[in-house]
């Protein structure tokens, strides 16, 4: 997943706390950006990164 658009579609209300964590954004910008679809790099990164971790366990 490149791009907001393709995250949007399977990040969890509690995946916007630990995206916000990893970036430093607030929650609100997150998912500003996600419900927008303002591409950051950053937080494109962060969610990748979530994802990865909650679908191992």
């Amino acid at each position: 997943m490149e791009n907001i658009r393709d995250i949007k579609k399977h990040l969890h209300e509690e995946d916007y706390l630990q995206i916000s964590k990893i970036t430093g954004y607030s929650r609100d910008y997150i998912k500003n950006c996600v419900d927008y679809r303002l591409n950051n790099r950053l937080i494109v990164i962060a969610a990748q990164e979530v994802m990865a971790t909650s679908t191992t366990f």
